[in-house]
């Protein structure tokens, strides 16, 4: 693979809404969530912490055993930031949100 394919395959990766509920198990949506967070160690620190602070008290207590927001919050930040609860969201859009937030906390 070149290396401007590797940059577009890169670019895709991130910007290119992937169908279906992320939180009802798209498992391709939280796969490449993962790698756009993964290639970005400023941001690891960040998303684990995030994950910890919106995920529902006992997640390791009920299936699927993963710390994933609560559907009905996850539901109202889509339907608020997109206009659309049935899309999954831009993995861009995950990582604007990751950087907003590490910025947010570096000056409060």
């Amino acid at each position: 693979m070149s290396s401007s394919s590797a940059a577009s395959a890169s670019s895709a990766d991130t910007e290119t809404p992937i169908a279906g509920d992320p939180v009802a198990g798209d498992i391709a949506w939280w796969f490449a969530s993962m790698k756009a967070v993964a290639i970005r160690p400023g941001l690891w620190s960040t998303a684990v912490s995030q994950l910890v602070k919106l995920a529902p008290n006992g997640w390791w207590r009920r299936a699927p055993f993963l710390p994933i927001p609560d559907p009905s919050y996850f539901g109202f930040r889509l339907q608020t930031a997109y206009g659309d609860t049935e899309q999954a969201p831009p993995v861009d859009g995950l990582v604007t949100y990751l950087e907003w937030v590490k910025d947010w906390n570096a000056t409060h």
